[in-house]
């Protein structure tokens, strides 16, 4: 026990924020409130109440992507059906949020590969995320398209009263999946979506947001010129990125530690061209527990390794890159890990088309093999994406302290917030 106490002790002792004249902080630091809901649709449901999350931010990031959009609804109405599913819950949902009294981030998703799922209803909200084609081709429908995701953002908007709306999370993967083909109908969509929520308020900030994977070329070092080109005719008035180092390498040997991190990570964009607008970090985590990958009889027990003094030094990594790079906001994904940890550390069987018997009904074990389909090939890429994110909260599945993690966060908030 005394050896755990001395420990924790070196490492607040190391996670400090450096001191300066100015005694405030200028950073805002945000988190999310997510977790999986295990066989419920959506499956990322928001579970963390807003008065819960106002205690460890300093705003609320909103991520609604798993509740679908009800595009058909949008696509002939400014106003969803009074009796949706999903506008009860949206309108819930909000007013949870706006009782923390916290400013709110509001995270809404256009496309990756293919776009956002549709909301369907019932008696209950239901999603269908195959309701479109990978690589939807904007020039088949793209009025209808653009209407309704006008329609949706600018909705969503009056009802969270948001201070910052990412009007297209992590666009960049459409360019990764999909090419540049209809990258500029992607571009008309969001161009048009930024003057109509900037109609409601001049004062909301509105941008979408760049994966530092694609961004970066996958390298902690890179940068991917063409890439960063096409964005130039996308309104914004950040740059948004999001940024999970445990996506990127140096080289061949992929970033397992802050201590790889250059000091250019969160503002590369900023030095090669200072007249881009300001860099803000959109989403960003690192996971506490070690990954397993694989199945019992061929298990790679740290595929991913991770503890939570690691995922403490990247959290002091971000305050001290923050204040030394005047970045405005942070947002750390999740609030709460999303799984219990011992799901990342187990190695599932795999099961075939027609029975998922060797799962045993271990409804865990049935999802990671959902996951490992999703993302094709081996099956290991999306083991390890569902993985990764199950662990990357500032407290435990069931809100407790995690060692280093927690402590190291409310450090990076001790300075009062001045905007």
């Amino acid at each position: 026990m005394m050896k755990w106490l001395a420990a924790l002790l070196l490492v607040l002792a190391a996670v400090t924020v450096p001191s300066t004249a100015d005694e405030a902080r200028h950073t805002m630091f945000a988190l999310g409130g997510n977790q999986v809901a295990m066989g419920k649709d959506p499956f990322f449901s928001w579970t963390v109440d807003g008065a819960t999350l106002a205690r460890d931010a300093d705003a609320i990031t909103i991520t609604v992507e798993d509740y679908g959009v009800p595009w058909f609804e949008f696509a002939s109405s400014t106003e969803p059906p009074e009796n949706h599913a999903w506008t009860t819950t949206m309108r819930n949902f909000a007013s949870n949020m706006q009782s923390a009294s916290k400013p709110l981030i509001l995270q809404l998703v256009l496309t990756r590969d293919k776009l956002a799922k549709r909301a369907m209803s019932d008696e209950t909200l239901k999603g269908d995320d195959n309701w479109q084609k990978v690589c939807y081709d904007f020039e088949d429908d793209e009025a209808k398209v653009a209407t309704a995701f006008m329609n949706y953002a600018v909705w969503m908007v009056r009802t969270f009263k948001p201070v910052h709306v990412v009007s297209g999370v992590e666009i960049t993967e459409y360019l990764r999946v999909c090419g540049d083909d209809a990258w500029p109908d992607v571009v008309k969509v969001l161009n048009t979506t930024y003057d109509a929520i900037k109609a409601v308020s001049p004062k909301i900030k509105v941008y979408p947001s760049a994966t530092a994977s694609v961004l970066y070329g996958d390298q902690v070092n890179g940068f991917n010129e063409p890439i960063y080109k096409l964005f130039s005719n996308l309104k914004r008035d950040h740059f948004g990125l999001s940024v999970y180092p445990l996506a990127l390498k140096s080289g061949e040997t992929p970033v397992r530690s802050a201590s790889q991190l250059p000091h250019d990570l969160l503002v590369r964009v900023n030095v090669r061209y200072p007249d881009e607008a300001p860099t803000v970090v959109t989403e960003t985590g690192w996971n506490s527990v070690t990954a397993a990958i694989g199945t019992p009889q061929n298990c790679a027990s740290e595929a991913i390794s991770a503890s939570p003094q690691k995922a403490a030094e990247y959290i002091n990594w971000l305050g001290h890159a923050a204040a030394k790079d005047k970045i405005g906001l942070i947002v750390w994904w999740s609030a709460w890990d999303l799984l219990p940890e011992d799901v990342p550390r187990t190695c599932y069987p795999k099961f075939g088309w027609f029975s998922a018997k060797p799962c045993k009904d271990d409804m865990h074990c049935i999802v990671v093999n959902i996951f490992r389909d999703a993302f094709g090939g081996n099956g290991m890429v999306g083991e390890i994406v569902y993985k990764i994110f199950a662990t990357m909260g500032i407290y435990d599945n069931k809100g407790r302290p995690k060692p280093f993690v927690t402590a190291t966060w409310k450090s990076l908030r001790a300075k009062p917030y001045k905007p």
